[in-house]
């Protein structure tokens, strides 16, 4: 088992890159079930849909580690990965961001983000397109930071079965994306807890029904579990 382990660790070096077939391909992706390698251009193509994987650049003696957003990578909104028509702005401005944080379930990741601008979008709904791109923003005036729903469902189960405090679950994050210098990623853990805390409440207001009927609150007691063993 050990030999086809480390045989699986072994770099793939390709003298091209095998979707463009034209430049070097020193680049490769921990997180892919392929041994493919690409060039910087191409490896960003081919994760338009992938913005959470880990990615390796050969620097002549062995992979380092690197981020899509080193790559140039920009996390699209509102279009599928595609880029807005009504918005093409490169960096800076209310529509562009620089460097946004992505709190994800292997790992935390700092993209590029550029909004969309269709439907008369106002910078007051730039929330909303994060909730429709399955982000939950840490704030609803100009988000800097948001939580996958993925990572949310997964902090919920933690702390359900196996007692995982909020710190601890954070410092496993940092640890997936540098577990030499945790230290040096955006410290997220207050707003883990207090997205966390309106997830839940969300999550518990759709398991109860409350979904479709938006017009209404839940009640004293409506949100609570029924048991069938209780004495009722």
């Amino acid at each position: 088992y050990l030999s086809i382990i480390l045989e699986c660790e072994y770099p793939t070096l390709a003298e091209e890159c095998q979707v463009c077939h034209q430049a070097t391909a020193d680049i490769q992706c921990l997180s892919c079930q392929t041994n493919y390698t690409w060039c910087g251009p191409c490896a960003v193509k081919s994760h338009i849909h992938n913005p959470f994987h880990q990615i390796q650049k050969w620097t002549g003696r062995f992979y380092d580690d690197i981020t899509l957003h080193d790559l140039g990578y920009v996390f699209n909104l509102g279009h599928n990965g595609a880029p807005c028509p009504n918005n093409m702005a490169e960096h800076g401005g209310d529509w562009f961001c620089d460097q946004f944080t992505i709190v994800h379930s292997t790992g935390i990741f700092i993209h590029r983000l550029r909004w969309c601008r269709c439907n008369d979008a106002s910078l007051e709904d730039q929330h909303l397109q994060l909730l429709q791109s399955h982000i939950f923003p840490s704030t609803v005036t100009k988000p800097q930071t948001g939580f996958t729903f993925d990572v949310l469902e997964h902090f919920l189960i933690n702390s359900l079965e196996c007692k995982t405090s909020a710190r601890s679950f954070y410092q496993k994050l940092c640890q997936f994306s540098n577990n030499a210098f945790p230290d040096s990623l955006p410290d997220c853990y207050w707003e883990l807890l207090r997205v966390s805390q309106i997830w839940r409440d969300l999550s518990n207001r759709k398991r109860a029904g409350f979904g479709h009927d938006i017009e209404r609150y839940p009640e004293h007691g409506e949100l609570a579990v029924f048991c069938p063993a209780c004495p009722q």
